[in-house]
């Protein structure tokens, strides 16, 4: 009796549960090749769920795939004008695939390009030409799919001097770096400079004649015509500064305290320029005497005079002289022709 109860029971069982309702997932309005999604203005971008998607008889298996059975979903694209277009899918919980064809039906169709996962593919696309973009999980899943087709934008273009501070005795350096999102290079240089220099070169070198602020200008255009322009302004300034004199005692004996000038010349710019005084040791090294920073104008007669004073000592008369170095150095900029800009002197030394 009991065995009878418990059967019943599981038939009961057996037959509520065939009687409810199987959840099955609508496919997406654009599961099959004839209901492809018209793209409209670009950029596109969408996150697509292919949950419930099907593959259809006819349908062409991506050759970038897994050949696993696929869930796909389509839509399609017609330029205007030529135009070179970006598509991607990207990874959100699965690996993806994209692949986009022409023709006008599943029979028909003829793979452009295939991609997986999420790798850039440019598409070279002809006007008035559809283009059909099939979608899918690497591996036959279904979920989002993120989706995106642009146009290519054009190169990213830097270009450097170097050095960044020119002057006239300068040889400089131009370069440019250049990164391209469609991957297409075979790349074009025009280069112009505010002297007249052109050229079609990556980088040159190039040596201005005279101080000036000179345009830069760079374009930059890709194999299939994208490119990109670059403007700068090239500052040439010869900044330059140079001991004219340094005048010191022939001759002193210890305790004496002796008056040392360093005469600066500058024909160029006004600007501060540090004075650094030392004397040289026995066996090596230097000894500071002093430190002097003044604003030297620009002028083409009268130098600027450094002055300093030095007490000598025993030690200089032990070894009978002092040898005096003096450096000049601008405070700011780059002095263009610096081997000018040391003097050195001696002093002898009595007891």
């Amino acid at each position: 009796m009991k065995t009878k109860t418990i059967l019943s029971s599981l038939i009961v069982i057996l037959v509520l549960s065939l009687a409810l309702p199987v959840n099955v997932l609508a496919a997406p309005s654009n599961d099959n090749f004839a209901d492809a999604q018209v793209i409209g203005a670009l950029p596109f971008s969408l996150n697509h769920d292919t949950s419930g998607a099907t593959f259809e008889a006819d349908e062409p298996n991506p050759t970038c795939g897994s050949g696993a059975p696929l869930k796909t979903a389509w839509f399609a694209y017609t330029p205007s004008s030529d135009v070179l277009l970006m598509p991607r899918v990207n990874v959100y919980y699965f690996g993806s695939i994209l692949a986009v064809y022409t023709g006008s039906s599943l029979a028909d169709l003829s793979q452009v390009v295939c991609s997986p996962y999420y790798q850039t593919m440019p598409l070279h696309a002809q006007a008035n030409e559809t283009y059909y973009f099939q979608i899918a999980g690497m591996y036959g899943e279904e979920g989002p799919i993120p989706f995106t087709l642009e146009v290519a934008p054009p190169p990213q273009v830097n270009a450097y001097f170097y050095p960044g501070d020119p002057s006239i005795f300068d040889n400089v350096t131009f370069n440019s770096s250049v990164w391209d999102p469609a991957n297409i290079y075979g790349l074009s240089y025009a280069w112009t400079l505010g002297d007249g220099l052109s050229t079609d070169q990556p980088s040159f070198s190039h040596q201005f004649a005279s101080d000036g602020d000179y345009p830069m200008n760079l374009v930059v255009t890709t194999a299939d015509g994208r490119s990109t322009s670059v403007n700068q302004t090239v500052q040439v300034r010869t900044r330059d500064v140079s001991i004219n004199k340094l005048s010191v005692p022939q001759m002193a004996s210890t305790n004496q305290t002796k008056t040392v000038n360093v005469e600066i010349k500058n024909n160029r710019y006004s600007d501060y320029v540090q004075v650094v005084l030392v004397k040289g040791l026995p066996g090596g090294g230097e000894q500071v005497i002093g430190v002097l920073t003044l604003y030297v104008p620009a002028r083409d007669t009268r130098p600027t005079t450094f002055k300093f004073s030095y007490t000598f000592t025993s030690a200089d008369a032990a070894v009978g002289k002092v040898v005096f170095k003096a450096t000049a150095n601008l405070v700011n900029g780059r002095d263009a022709l610096p081997s000018d800009n040391t003097a050195i002197v001696i002093t002898t030394v009595n007891r």
